[in-house]
This record gives structure tokens, sequence and C-alpha cells, in this order.
């Protein structure tokens, strides 16, 4: 599960000591602990994306600009 943590980056655990850690493991011996590394590994990397998308939205939407500034609007295609 997820655990929200504060969007600045005052205090923040480095976003990738997890992963790191995982390097630093003895190296897998058998497939099975490799598959079990791998699994362990997108699950770390997931949770990681997780969080950086969540602290840039946050800023983003806390970003008068951004959540203010609209994309222009497509233009129509003339009829031939």
């Amino acid at each position: 599960m997820l655990t929200l943590m504060q969007h600045t980056t005052h205090g923040l655990p480095h976003p990738f000591s997890t992963l790191e850690a995982m390097l630093a493991e003895p190296f897998p011996r058998t497939p099975q602990d490799m598959m079990q590394l791998e699994q362990r590994l997108a699950t770390a990397a997931a949770q990681t994306a997780d969080q950086m998308l969540l602290i840039q939205g946050t800023r983003a939407h806390e970003d008068e600009a951004f959540v203010t500034d609209l994309p222009p609007k497509p233009q129509a295609l003339e009829a031939s």
C-alpha cells in the first residue's frame, strides 16, 4: 500500500533507497531467487514511481499557473 508522504523535498528519504538496498543484496543463486528478486524490484519501482507522481501532481495543482492555464483549443479542420 502506498504511504502518503509530505510533498516537499525536505526530509524525504532518497527516492531510490529501497532499490539501492536490493542492489546490495547477495546475488540470487537460483532461478527461483532471481524471479523473487525481479518481482520485488518491480513492486519497489512501481511504489517509487507512484510516490514521485503523487508529489509532482500535488506540486502542479498547488501552482496557480498550472491549474488556470488551459491548453489552446484545437482548430477545426477546414472543409475543402
